[in-house]
């Protein structure tokens, strides 16, 4: 549907305006729906194995709007009760109010926070600072094994290539050939950046 779509595009010669925003809009759904599934993954896991506490990463070199929400702990919803007591006792957000809106903390396209998941006999009697210690979760710049903007570009333009290859394919015009040749020179510029 999408190589149709972008055929189209390119037949009346609007590819540079509507195509760039279908592409971006496709390739930014399939990221969030990559994030999502793996912070899934994540906590269930973590749930597995008794981790109901979520200690954030914190790092010098922070987006202004995740620096409230850094280097905090955070206790999942749906953790027992005895966890919910020691939560509650400390004031802990949850986990799932501060991936959400407003503070989108880890859910936001290339933010490189992430969580560390204890167990409560990991977490009580325990400080911020000794458990920030412990687990190694502040640095002076943020942890660049994220998504990072160039990363990000390079996966942006690595699908659109994929997806003109596959249009070029079927129909083999000198203006897809042309865009697939500057979206090489794009990923070869963004790569040397990485």
């Amino acid at each position: 549907m999408l190589a149709i779509a972008l055929f189209d595009l390119i037949k009346t010669g609007k590819y540079n305006d509507k195509a760039k925003k279908l592409i971006n809009h496709q390739v930014q759904t399939e990221a969030e729906k990559e994030k999502d599934g793996a912070i899934d993954d994540f906590m269930e896991k973590s749930r597995k194995n008794g981790e109901y506490f979520y200690l954030a990463s914190s790092h010098g070199d922070c987006a202004e709007d995740h620096k409230p929400y850094q280097g905090r702990l955070y206790v999942d919803k749906d953790a027992p009760e005895e966890a919910m007591d020691y939560a509650r006792d400390r004031g802990l957000y949850t986990v799932q109010w501060v991936m959400g809106k407003p503070a989108w903390f880890i859910t936001r396209p290339h933010c490189r926070h992430y969580f560390v998941s204890l167990t409560l006999e990991q977490v009580r009697g325990r400080t911020l600072k000794k458990l920030r210690r412990k687990y190694k979760t502040h640095t002076t710049k943020g942890n660049m094994d994220f998504q990072t903007p160039a990363q990000a570009a390079v996966e942006e333009y690595s699908d659109r290539l994929r997806l003109l290859k596959a249009l070029y394919w079927e129909y083999k015009t000198p203006k897809i050939k042309n865009e697939i040749l500057k979206t090489e020179l794009l990923i070869k510029k963004w790569k040397k950046i990485l």
